[in-house]
């Protein structure tokens, strides 16, 4: 969650998604993931 929101550290969302999809079977991994979406160029974007 901290490079998807930019606390801390300079905001990469891509690169948070991508520990959040690592993160597996928890709950909260899993709802956090619903914020965001790829876009038509590969791109990940919050919705």
């Amino acid at each position: 969650m901290m490079y998807a929101e930019g606390i801390g550290v300079p905001e990469d969302i891509e690169k948070g998604v991508r520990h959040l999809q690592a993160a597996g079977d928890y709950k909260s991994a899993k709802e956090a993931l619903k914020q965001y979406k790829k876009s038509i160029f590969g791109v990940w974007r919050r919705k």
